[in-house]
């Protein structure tokens, strides 16, 4: 597919449609008749589903998504692309990835791995028109899939079967000439046991409760296009198995499903992949509905008589929940455990308070909402908090706390109500510009009741925050290639943002050496803020690095300003007099609120 520039800004459909043909033109010369039925393509990432003609009417529910992983977390350069349908009964999802690149870049892979199970959904088309969901969030559940599900999306997991394939990018780590030395020896077995993924999966760090097929083929990756020779360029990328083919059942499925072939392709020689295909044997479910009816018709019945045998009795485990501090955009879980100690099914739902449509603030996550109880079961509730550029404003200000009550319903029993708090440390990302050049000195320093009486006199004329950033990429940036384009450290952004948060300088000596960066030299608030883990493993850092870590988190900062650089009111004010000259362009800069304009003009003059 076509990976230039341009394809990350213009969607064009032509590579698709040659694929399509392609595929097409092959099918043809099977024995069975073949339709498509859907595609989705992000950027060089595409998926298409071909359906056997006699059997298209009895696929159903067909939904596609895409999620960009890239620069900023949302470029479709890296990412996945999904589609969900329903065949006869059963729920298949087939989700084709491409995981960020580099050897080192584990961590990333996971990431990107997590960012994609977070973020991909499909439209419920089994809901009801006039269902009504428990709250109006929309966390993805990702337990197994229930038919019924009032869920208006679904996540990747909520299917019977998930087939998740694509360019995973994890690699050998071992030299290029010993993996060499292993192949021509035929020491397959010896260079799987440095296989990222496999690694990886060892530890459950990704792909947890996902299978893969015995691989017997060579590594698919890296081939000097048009042969089957590895690698020979300078780089000499190390000869890795990037692309893969896992699968994953829902509890008590995976007996129905089963891996006929997995293999490689090598005399494909125009791409520096080696493609790889798999086969598989699904069996998939018939509902009856007769018989089905009659089941839900006892289940009823049964229902009925313990309804009127006893009424629902449920313990909860705490009411009171802590998260402690927390930070901006570091998520925190806390769980609750309902066990039914009465003699009937309880069923039981989070509702919202009275005049509130919500059944929780905006900064917290309830995942389930609602679960249903038979007797002497318990069920495990999550509650993940989380401060995003939405809600940390507010809490930045001191103009609102980490605190609500929540109201756990029983059906035909008592409301139970669980108090939620945390600690908030205030940052500067999602702090207006407005404020950061009133504040005397760094946020982390400033209590609630000096953020609400900040003075008016002697502001600063742009935040110090914004020129730390910027007078580091002066000094350092000028040579290093790809600026803003490159995503940065991860490890040393947490160190950056807290740097900026507490008013400590940056260690230039830490921030440019060629040493190994340790991870353990981060506290473990900052890993955990970054979403690291905080283990002593080692990544290489050099100045390079160092600078689009920098760049990096400025994007980042000005992204989580509650008014951008250009406010709301001057957006579209500003793209009118680009159109119209030097003057006009003056003109409408000076309408800028004075704060707003000096950042704009110190950060383009910085630009140019």
């Amino acid at each position: 597919l076509d990976l230039s520039a341009e394809a990350y800004l213009i969607a064009d459909n032509t590579r698709e449609e040659e694929w399509c043909g392609a595929i097409e033109d092959a099918l043809a010369q099977t024995k069975s008749k073949y339709a498509k039925l859907i595609s989705r393509q992000l950027v060089g990432m595409l998926i298409v589903v071909y359906v056997k003609k006699d059997a298209l009417n009895e696929v159903q529910e067909v939904t596609t998504t895409s999620i960009g992983c890239g620069l900023m977390g949302m470029v479709g350069n890296k990412g996945a692309v999904g589609i969900r349908l329903r065949f006869r009964d059963s729920y298949l999802c087939f989700i084709n990835s491409h995981l960020a690149a580099d050897a080192i870049q584990v961590q990333r892979r996971k990431q990107d791995y997590v960012e994609i199970v977070r973020r991909a959904l499909f439209p419920n088309l089994a809901l009801p028109a006039n269902a009504q969901r428990p709250s109006s969030y929309s966390t993805a559940s990702l337990t197994s899939y229930l038919p019924g599900s009032t869920q208006k999306y679904l996540g990747v997991f909520d299917n019977d079967h998930l087939i998740w394939l694509g360019d995973l990018n994890y690699r050998v780590s071992l030299p290029h000439h010993d993996v060499k030395k292993q192949l021509k020896q035929g020491s397959m077995d010896t260079l799987l046991e440095h296989d990222q993924l496999l690694q990886q999966r060892r530890v459950k760090s990704v792909f947890e409760g996902f299978e893969e097929g015995t691989i017997t083929f060579p590594p698919t990756y890296k081939f000097d296009v048009g042969t089957n020779n590895y690698d020979t360029s300078e780089k000499q990328r190390t000869p890795s198995w990037c692309d893969r083919i896992l699968w994953r059942s829902r509890s008590g499925a995976a007996k129905y499903i089963k891996q006929q072939r997995y293999s490689s392709h090598p005399e494909l020689l125009s791409s520096d992949h080696k493609p790889v295909s798999a086969e598989f044997d699904v069996q998939v479910k018939t509902i009856i509905p007769e018989k089905q009816a009659d089941v839900h018709a006892s289940i009823i019945r049964e229902l009925d008589k313990y309804e009127n045998e006893c009424m629902p009795d449920v313990k909860v485990s705490r009411l009171l929940i802590d998260f402690g501090q927390v930070r901006y955009e570091q998520s925190v879980t806390e769980t609750i455990v309902i066990e039914n100690i009465g003699q009937v099914t309880a069923q039981c739902r989070f509702i919202p308070k009275l005049q509130e449509s919500n059944i929780c603030k905006p900064w917290l996550w309830v995942n389930p909402p609602t679960t249903m109880l038979v007797p002497g079961d318990k069920a495990t509730i999550s509650m993940t908090l989380l401060v995003d550029a939405v809600s940390a404003p507010a809490l930045n200000a001191g103009e609102d706390m980490l605190e609500d009550i929540l109201i756990l319903h029983l059906d035909n029993g008592k409301d139970f109500f669980v108090s939620v708090s945390a600690s908030y440390i205030p940052t500067c990302f999602a702090t207006s510009l407005e404020r950061l050049v009133r504040l005397t000195k760094p946020v982390r320093a400033v209590d609630v009741a000096e953020m609400q009486l900040l003075p008016e006199e002697n502001q600063l004329s742009m935040p110090r925050e914004i020129w730390r950033i910027v007078d580091y990429l002066q000094l350092h940036a000028e040579h290093v290639p790809h600026l803003f384009m490159q995503a940065g450290n991860p490890y040393i952004m947490a160190y950056i943002r807290d740097c900026l948060d507490t008013g400590v300088e940056f260690e230039f000596d830490k921030l440019i050496s060629e040493d190994a960066w340790p991870q353990n030299e981060l506290s473990q608030e900052q890993a955990i803020d970054a979403g690291l883990p905080t283990s002593t493993t080692t990544v290489q850092l050099d100045l390079a690095q160092s600078v689009h870590a920098m760049a990096e988190t400025l994007l980042r900062f000005l992204e989580a300003l509650p008014e951008p650089v250009i406010p709301f009111d001057h957006y579209q004010r500003c793209l009118d007099a680009a159109t119209m000259g030097k003057d006009a362009v003056l003109q409408t800069l000076e309408t800028l609120p004075r704060i707003h304009m000096n950042v704009f003009i110190y950060l383009t003059a910085f630009l140019r």
